[in-house]
């Protein structure tokens, strides 16, 4: 193969690796589509060829989504990919490159990022067999969970080991302190997944709390505690998300514990009241969304990792962004009684700004020299 220099430069070097990267990838989808004609075990086995040369960050990532993440938006994944510790960024384009997942965007209301994660039926079922195959008869010797009825065998009969490292538990109505109660032998778990069948939101007994303290990432949709357990310090959480849930405040009693590796937090729709944010001093991700009696934000320090804050359908009247130096994203839309957001420096990293419906009465652009979206629409005032 000749490379022709210009200058000194090897001005072809670069379209050369994108056609041969192209070309790749074409011949690899076109062995996926030859492998619909082959048996399925033989297929398995040709695509698992591709999987062994992978890192091993690589491999879990993905596991993780043959398992749990596939059909995720691609930033939640991301999300929790990061707060399992892997390089999610560089693992899924490695896993794109290599034509072992797809990003496909999705049409959905109004939202930037809609792209989602997807993958072949039969490299879904690869990964699969890959957790499952070390221990076939012992679901709970697997280091990942999301069989519904497995799952919940498991639990109410309290099997769980150190061997398992995620769960994923959709459309369930067991009872939550049994669930609780069934993760009490799980002391390396990083990820749970819980999302009830049935939208109750009912108050749920406080007895036998128990959250291991390995977890990383905690997804509870309709959590239906008031606080997260008193035994529960949260020392490697990453990732909170409890939408719709009947928190009210995080510790019971208005105990004080610090979050000192959390970064996404998300109680949108949950009965929160204030919030103080020196218990989160790294967070950069913050959605009290359809907390309707939510007023207060207290911020006593600068926020300087918070990015993106979403207040929206709360009681709050105010808001100083000074404090928030590094603020990319800001939602106060359908904030009926909000009249003030304070700008005592510029705000640089401002893009997006959503104030629809508020009774905000003056606003200075000068301040916001880097937005790129504004909402007033129905600001009367």
């Amino acid at each position: 193969m000749v490379i022709h220099y210009a200058a000194g430069l090897p001005l072809t070097v670069k379209v050369l690796g994108s056609f041969l990267c192209d070309r790749i990838k074409s011949e690899w989808a076109d062995a996926i589509g030859r492998l619909k004609t082959i048996p399925l075990k033989e297929t398995l086995e040709k695509l698992e060829l591709s999987f062994n040369g992978l890192e091993n960050d690589q491999k879990e990532i993905f596991m993780d989504i043959a398992c749990i993440l596939k059909g995720k938006r691609k930033k939640e994944a991301i999300r929790i990919l990061e707060s399992r510790g892997f390089h999610a960024q560089i693992g899924l384009r490695v896993l794109v490159q290599k034509s072992l997942i797809t990003l496909s965007k999705v049409e959905l209301y109004d939202e930037d990022d809609v792209e989602r994660l997807f993958m072949h039926d039969h490299l879904e079922e690869m990964g699969r067999n890959i957790v499952r195959r070390l221990h076939p008869d012992e679901p709970s010797r697997h280091s990942r969970l999301w069989i519904k009825e497995e799952i919940e065998d498991i639990l109410v009969n309290e099997l769980g080991n150190q061997e398992t490292k995620c769960i994923k538990l959709e459309d369930t109505d067991l009872n939550p302190a049994i669930i609780m109660k069934g993760l009490g032998k799980m002391k390396d778990l990083r990820f749970l997944y819980v999302n009830p069948c049935n939208f109750k939101r009912e108050v749920v007994d406080e007895v036998s709390q128990y959250l291991p303290e390995s977890l990383q990432s905690l997804c509870w949709r309709e959590y239906p505690f008031c606080c997260l357990p008193k035994t529960f310090r949260a020392n490697k959480l990453v990732n909170l998300e409890m939408a719709r849930s009947n928190i009210s405040q995080l510790w019971e009693g208005g105990e004080r514990k610090v979050f000192n590796k959390l970064k996404f937090l998300d109680l949108s729709y949950s009965k929160l009241i204030t919030f103080d944010l020196t218990v989160t001093p790294h967070l950069k991700h913050l959605n009290f969304q359809g907390c309707k009696d939510f007023v207060e934000l207290h911020m006593p320090v600068e926020c300087s990792n918070l990015k993106f804050l979403n207040l929206g359908r709360t009681k709050v009247s105010n808001l100083n962004v000074g404090m928030i130096p590094y603020l990319e994203h800001l939602d106060l839309g359908e904030c009926f009684d909000f009249v003030e957001l304070q700008m005592p420096v510029e705000c640089l990293n401002l893009k997006i700004l959503h104030l629809n419906l508020s009774k905000l009465s003056n606003l200075n652009l000068g301040m916001t020299p880097h937005l790129e979206k504004l909402d007033l629409d129905l600001c009367l005032n």
